[in-house]
Parts: structure tokens; C-alpha cells; sequence
């Protein structure tokens, strides 16, 4: 099968193309100074969407400039909504969806944009649309969403593994119902049933049947659904909404700061003795990753909050001997990894199994690059027993993974340096990294060949 799809060597927004690997140098001293932050990915692709779905027009400020909101835009724009996109907002017209007629839309890696989008177009699309993504996309399953959606009326159809992209949707059947699904699997299976019902012709209940695997995402949709002019009822524990047909309508919207990328910067404090401040974060974000400040706290950062963001503090010696569950907070767990062996003691870190199954499997990924750089490592099925130890120099794969290339950086700064291959791979969702990090003092450089 033809999987035909457009290189990523095609987004503008890409870090370094052609540029095979970077150096990051170690930093003797506390890295000090402040640093504002890309915008949460997590809400500029639920911002983007919704503005395109809505009735009127919508402005985006401080959205993430990435390839994962690069293609959600050109598949917007395919889609027939008018996208004027500046490096500090994007201006939207949206189509309230009614799509313009598309064979083939293109998303790339980015997971928000392959449930949320293909959610909305599952009850909304009125020609078969075929959705493809990256390589990495299509083995990622999503049976836990579309077998619902097909139960709502939505009718896919798979050009290989059922339930996994590259599929094509075609026009619902009498979409509307009740049905139950699982919170346990993914909460972006949960927000993408929620942020596609209201464009449903009849209303939805939906049962949710287990707790929701980081709830906060799914309170961030809810929030994001009544900016755009939607609201619905959600039981406070949110094991049941009822949702009736509606119509998203254009608004302002201001982005906030990504935690998940904050937690690098938390971490270069953490590591050298540092102090830095993370401009446009709020303490009290409903973003999950917000969660690992009090991990930094744990291992003796003062953390506080200022009038322009947050204060992160190291100690002079980290804490350790703790043993810490990060499955609210998953994404920061390879941040933790990074962070441990400069602990006083062995740090266990539990409960993110499901990051395996994640741009790379993350667990294995990460011990063999502590490994690597002499680091002692016991990996169990859910995480790492970390223990304490100076790390040397390496050229280690970052594995195409945009997180698992920030936190070797890190791990970099506070030890000998380290040579990353692909850095291109931090486009996905902070494209400016490297540039923050000289920023802050911190030189990298392409090495010689």
C-alpha cells in the first residue's frame, strides 16, 4: 500500500534540517537568568481545531510554532478554513463544519491532531476524506476512539491494521447515541469523543466506565470547548457527559506556557545549582505536567510563584532515596530520568508503562542511554530505579523523540556534554530549544564532520 505523504523536510518550522547532530557543552556553573517558554502544545492544537470547526473569527496568541501545529494548520487549511498565521497568533476564519470538499489531509506526528481533528470530522465530514500521518503515527492504535465513534455513526474505513491511520472517514450514519468507553486507555480518546458530539445531528451521553488516565487533560478540553462556545454536561468526576448538538463559535484565545517543556528548564535549575525563572507558567494550570514542580520539590528546589511566571531554585545537594509515581505527569518522566543520577541517592520512578508505546518506547530508550554515558540503571516494566552517578561524555541516539532529546540535554549540562543525533527531532513540539538554552548560557554547536 502506497501510504503516500508529504517529507517533514517540507515544514518550514523544522530545527537544523540537514544538521545531523549537536553538542551540548556542560555548564560548570548555576545556570541562571529567565526563559519564556514555547506555548502548550496541548492547547494550541485544541485552540487551532476548535477555531477552525467554529462559526466566525477566532485569534490564537502565542501558539506553539512546531511541526506538530504546522501540519494541524495545513490540514485546517486543506480542510477550507482561512488560516493567517504570524510568529505570535494565528488569525482563523472557520468553516463551521462545513468542510470544503478534500480528498487527502496529511497531519504528521501529532497524537492531539490524529484524535481530536479525526473526531470532529467522523460526525461532521460529507465526502470520503482520507486521513494519512508519519510513519510513527501509523503504529499507534486507536481502537479505544474509533470503536466508539464508529458506535456514534461515524464510519471509517483502514487501508491497513484496523483502528490505526492512515484510514478514510466517510459520512456518519445518523450520528448521535449513547455508549460507554474506557478513561483507562488514553484521555485523548475521551476529549476526542467529547470535542466531535457537538457536531453530532443528534445528542450523545457517553459513559465513561474507568478512571480517566490524566484527567486534567480532558478538564482542559472541557474548558477549551466553553471558550469556543460550547458547554456540556459533565458529571463532576467526569464518569458521564451528555452532550447535544451545538455550534463552536469564533473567539480570542490566549495560550499558555507548555509545563511538559518547563520541566527542562525546572531540571537545569535542579542540576547546577541554578536559578531560573519560567516566564507565562502558572502554578495553577490545569496542565497535568504542571504536577512535577513538586517532584523538584521533593528533591529540595524551592519552587515560587512571581509576576511573571515561576521561580525554580536548586539546592545544593538534590535529594534522593524516594521512590515517585509520574503517571499523571508521564510526559516529564524521561525530565526526572535525566535529573536523578545527580540525587543523593537511588530515585525510583513507577507507573509510566504506557510511555513504550510513545514517539519511541521511552523506557527502554532512556536506560540505554544512562547506560551509555555510565550510569547505573535497573529498568522494570514501568520505569527505572536510578542511582547516583557523574555522567561522561556520549553521542547518544535521541530516537527521533523530541522529549528524550531535551532531557539527555540536561543530562548533558550537568555532566560532560553530550553529542545528540537528529536534534531536528525537538521541531515537534519546541523548535526554539537549543536557542533557549544559549539563552541561558548553555552553548551547543554542530560538531565538525
Amino acid at each position: 500500500m502506497n501510504h503516500s505523504k508529504p517529507s517533514a523536510d517540507t515544514c518550514p518550522w523544522t530545527a537544523f534540517p540537514g544538521v545531523q547532530s549537536i553538542r551540548v557543552d556542560p555548564h560548570p556553573t548555576p545556570v541562571t537568568g529567565s526563559v519564556s517558554v514555547t506555548g502548550s502544545k496541548s492547547w494550541t492544537n485544541r485552540a487551532l481545531i476548535l477555531a477552525a470547526t467554529a462559526k466566525g473569527p477566532s485569534t490564537i496568541h502565542n501558539y506553539l510554532r512546531s511541526e506538530d501545529s504546522y501540519w494541524c494548520i495545513e490540514s485546517l487549511r486543506t480542510l477550507g478554513a482561512k488560516m493567517d498565521v504570524a510568529p505570535d497568533h494565528v488569525q482563523v476564519i472557520g468553516t463551521g463544519a462545513e468542510w470544503q470538499t478534500a480528498e487527502h489531509i496529511f497531519i504528521g506526528s501529532a497524537g492531539t491532531t490524529a484524535r481530536f481533528l479525526t473526531s470532529i470530522l467522523a460526525f461532521s465530514v460529507r465526502h470520503p476524506l482520507r486521513v494519512t500521518a508519519s510513519e510513527q503515527m501509523y503504529g499507534r492504535p486507536m481502537d479505544g476512539l474509533l470503536s466508539v465513534l464508529t458506535k456514534l455513526g461515524a464510519q471509517p474505513t483502514y487501508e491497513g491494521k484496523p483502528a490505526c491511520l492512515p484510514l478514510t472517514l466517510h459520512s456518519p450514519t445518523a450520528p448521535g447515541g449513547q455508549t460507554s468507553m474506557s478513561g483507562a486507555l488514553s484521555s485523548q480518546f475521551v476529549s476526542g469523543v467529547l470535542m466531535g458530539s457537538p457536531c453530532a445531528q443528534s445528542p450523545i451521553s457517553v459513559d465513561v466506565v474507568d478512571p480517566i488516565v490524566q484527567e486534567n487533560y480532558v478538564r482542559m478540553t472541557l474548558a477549551a470547548m466553553s471558550a469556543f462556545g460550547v458547554n456540556i454536561d459533565a458529571a463532576n468526576d467526569l464518569s458521564r457527559f451528555a452532550i447535544n448538538p451545538q455550534q463552536y463559535s469564533g473567539t480570542e484565545y490566549t495560550i499558555e506556557a507548555d509545563a511538559s517543556t518547563a520541566s527542562y528548564f525546572a531540571a537545569l535549575a535542579a542540576v547546577t545549582q541554578g536559578d531560573i525563572t519560567i516566564q507565562n507558567l502558572s502554578l495553577t494550570t490545569l496542565q497535568p505536567d504542571i504536577q512535577v514542580l513538586s517532584v523538584f520539590e521533593r528533591l529540595g528546589c524551592t519552587i515560587s510563584s512571581t509576576p511573571s511566571g515561576v521561580r525554580v531554585i536548586g539546592p545544593e545537594q538534590l535529594n534522593g532515596g524516594f521512590e515517585i509515581n509520574l503517571h499523571q505527569c508521564s510526559d516529564t518522566a524521561l525530565t526526572i530520568a535525566s535529573v536523578a543520577p545527580f540525587a543523593s541517592a537511588p530515585i525510583e520512578i513507577t507507573g509510566v508503562e504506557h510511555i513504550r508505546n510513545h514517539e519511541s518506547d521511552r523506557v527502554a530508550v532512556m536506560t540505554e542511554s544512562l547506560r551509555a554515558v555510565g550510569i547505573q540503571v535497573e529498568e522494570r516494566r514501568d520505569g527505572w530505579k536510578i542511582y547516583p552517578g557523574v555522567p561522561t561524555s556520549g553521542v547518544l541516539s535521541t530516537h527521533g523523540d523530541h522529549r528524550v532529546a531535551m532531557s539527555l540535554s540536561v543530562l548533558g549540562v550537568a555532566g560532560n556534554g553530550i553529542e545528540l543525533l537528529n536534534p531536528a527531532c525537538v521541531s515537534k513540539t519546541c523548535p526554539v530549544f537549543f536557542e533557549l538554552l544559549r539563552q541561558l548560557g548553555i552553548a551547543s554547536h554542530v560538531p565538525p564532520r
